[in-house]
């Protein structure tokens, strides 16, 4: 049935010698009713545990959706997404971390007989997380 949703996702992390290796896939059919569209993506990084407070990492997100813009016509707009992040984290005392991390990011648009439009990003920043 149209505009009802179907999602579903797998994902799994392994740590070994210090190295901590993740990924995981995600799709969400929803039927392409009311301009909402069926999207999938993947991800996959991995983190180091250096001697004393610091973890380092590296991740990548790369996805995609379709979306149906003029269903009688049958134009459907493309988006694609990819995504790379560096960041470290050092813990600060139980429970507490500062993280900094730099975000490299481009998204794409196109609908067939259109222009591709293209935006890139840069985002560098960084947080406190609490754990408890």
């Amino acid at each position: 049935q149209p505009g009802d949703p179907e999602t579903w996702a797998i994902g799994g992390r392994l740590g070994v010698a210090g190295f901590t290796f993740g990924g995981s896939y995600a799709e969400n059919t929803t039927g392409a009713a009311f301009g909402i569209g069926d999207n999938e993506g993947w991800s996959l990084g991995v983190t180091y545990d250096l001697a004393g407070p610091w973890t380092v990492g590296f991740d990548t997100y790369q996805g995609e959706a379709t979306v149906t813009t003029l269903a009688s016509a049958g134009f459907n707009t493309k988006d694609e997404y990819e995504a790379y992040q560096i960041g470290a984290e050092r813990e600060l005392g139980n429970g507490v971390a500062w993280r900094i991390y730099a975000i490299q990011s481009e998204t794409s648009s196109a609908t067939p007989g259109t222009i591709t439009q293209t935006t890139e990003s840069t985002t560098v920043g960084t947080g406190i997380r609490l754990t408890f």
